[in-house]
């Protein structure tokens, strides 16, 4: 599942896409977890920037355990924050999807089929 949403948050605009990561699973207990990969375009101190990050569901709530989950930052840009730069930003990052999830299957240690 791919879901993709443009909104304007606290900060400015922002991009959000979240992809569910085949092959990589969490297991707590009885519990598994799915992986999902969250691509962000967002405004920060320094322009634009998109990021990268794995969480695993569980239920309503998300799980990033941290220096172990895959988080990356992709692209940074000195650029103001419209809706038009968000959007561009993002859609560059998206159609470099096949090598953003590459790199968090890697991180996982699952091997990508060529």
């Amino acid at each position: 599942m791919t879901n993709t949403r443009i909104y304007k948050g606290r900060d400015g605009w922002q991009a959000k896409t979240e992809i569910d990561l085949e092959g990589v699973t969490l297991t707590e207990g009885d519990k598994v977890k799915p992986a999902i990969l969250t691509i962000s375009t967002s405004k920060t101190s320094r322009g634009l920037e998109t990021g990268c990050s794995v969480a695993f569901r569980d239920g309503m709530f998300m799980t990033h355990r941290l220096y172990e989950d895959f988080n990356a930052r992709f692209a940074a840009k000195d650029t103001r924050c419209t809706e038009k730069a968000i959007r561009e930003m993002h859609d560059a990052a998206l159609a470099k999807l096949d090598t953003i999830k590459a790199a968090a299957l890697a991180h996982y240690g699952v091997a990508v089929a060529a």
